[in-house]
């Protein structure tokens, strides 16, 4: 595995600096190239390196094709990350909410799929800061305003943000809703998948635990 990443990493930096030479530092394919470079460099370890090319790559897509863009909220969320993994969660929580808001307002609307992630990941992100009241907002506008109504009861996304928001309420220790959503997501595996599929095992697992 170590020796296939090191592998990675060199065919990254020759075709990055390859890239950089014929089409510029800013071209969209030089752009591709410093994502994949910063992407393995972020699995082996070194944060400081990827950051910096993270950086770069988000600058040069503000630039163009602007703030607004797919691509370029994609290189949002992707430094947002690697700053989370470098305890810089200040400036993190500015890219997720940047990322969010131009997701929601901007590009694809509330209901869109990538806005629904968008929204998950934030919230994730509040409750590992013990900010549960944020969070529970974000999980339940994600699964009563856009995730019930856009994806349906049974879709796999629907479902892990009924699995999030019972996590959330037992946090909070508000056990009637977390128990009544804990039941909510083994039905729906029952009904999707059976009784013996991963995802309804794993299910009934949490909420054996949970009635502990």
């Amino acid at each position: 595995e170590r020796g296939r990443y090191e592998e990675a990493e060199q065919l990254h930096r020759k075709a990055l600096q390859g890239r950089r030479e014929k089409l510029g530092e800013t071209h969209p394919n030089t752009l591709q190239s410093m994502h994949h470079l910063a992407e393995v460099l972020q699995e082996r370890g070194q944060l400081q390196e990827a950051e910096k090319l993270y950086r770069q790559e988000l600058q040069s897509r503000r630039a163009s094709p602007g703030d607004s863009h797919p691509d370029t909220l994609s290189s949002m969320h992707d430094l947002a990350t690697l700053l989370v993994k470098r305890e810089q969660f200040g400036e993190a929580e500015e890219l997720f909410r940047e990322e969010l808001e131009k997701c929601s307002r901007s590009v694809h609307g509330h209901q869109h799929e990538e806005t629904l992630s968008s929204s998950d990941h934030f919230a994730e992100f509040l409750k590992d800061r013990g900010r549960l009241e944020e969070a529970e907002e974000l999980y339940r506008q994600v699964l009563e305003s856009s995730g019930r109504v856009k994806l349906g009861d049974e879709h796999a996304d629907t479902m892990s943000s009924i699995s999030d928001l019972a996590t959330l309420l037992k946090e909070k220790e508000e056990w009637k809703e977390a128990e009544q959503l804990f039941c909510e997501k083994l039905k729906r595996c029952q009904s999707v998948h059976g009784t013996q599929h991963k995802e309804t095992i794993t299910a009934t697992k949490k909420l054996a635990k949970f009635l502990k």
